[in-house]
């Protein structure tokens, strides 16, 4: 559970030291993360309350496969850490140009 708040960290720290305009671009970009996030919480809430609901309705196909569902997850959890830090080095660099 923590481990996202880990690697955040790591990746402020490294992106902070590159400079302030690029930081502000990181931070812009972990919101819309944490927004997306709470989206999806509230989406999943709101679907329990829907009559006839089942856990099926969100089955993906390696839903039952453990290694796979763990090498998708984290090949996707290492994906939005990548977006996040090219995407505010790119910001920051355009930021610094003008």
């Amino acid at each position: 559970m923590n481990t996202p708040a880990l690697a955040g960290g790591i990746l402020a720290h490294f992106v902070g030291k590159r400079s302030a305009s690029v930081r502000e671009r990181g931070v812009i970009i972990a919101s819309g993360f944490m927004a997306g996030g709470a989206l999806g919480g509230v989406i999943g809430a709101a679907c329990r309350l829907i009559p006839g609901y089942s856990e099926s309705w969100i089955k993906t196909p390696f839903f039952g496969n453990d290694a796979v569902s763990q090498i998708v997850s984290t090949a996707g959890f290492i994906g939005f850490c990548l977006y996040l830090w090219f995407g505010s080095v790119k910001g920051g660099e355009e930021a610094a140009k003008q």
